[in-house]
């Protein structure tokens, strides 16, 4: 029970990072010259669901990563 608790701790913190990093990484694109002008509240949100999509993936994919290399032990046994 508590390696689940730790394993939804780490989930969490990962997702947390993975989606900050993606809107900062975004946020250093020009992506001005595709929105329409005067819609600047739209692109902000387009940036926000943006980011938690791409974070969200990055973070799946790191964490099934480890998931993966961790249960190769129990490949040797």
């Amino acid at each position: 029970m508590n390696q689940i608790a730790i394993q939804a701790i780490i989930k969490i913190i990962l997702d947390f990072l993975c989606i900050f990093l993606t809107f900062w990484a975004i946020r250093g694109v020009r992506t001005e010259v595709w929105l329409k002008k005067n819609h600047t509240t739209q692109g902000q949100i387009l940036y926000i669901f943006v980011s938690i999509a791409l974070g969200y993936n990055v973070s799946n994919f790191i964490f099934g990563l480890i998931t993966s290399s961790r249960n190769l032990i129990f490949l040797f046994e």
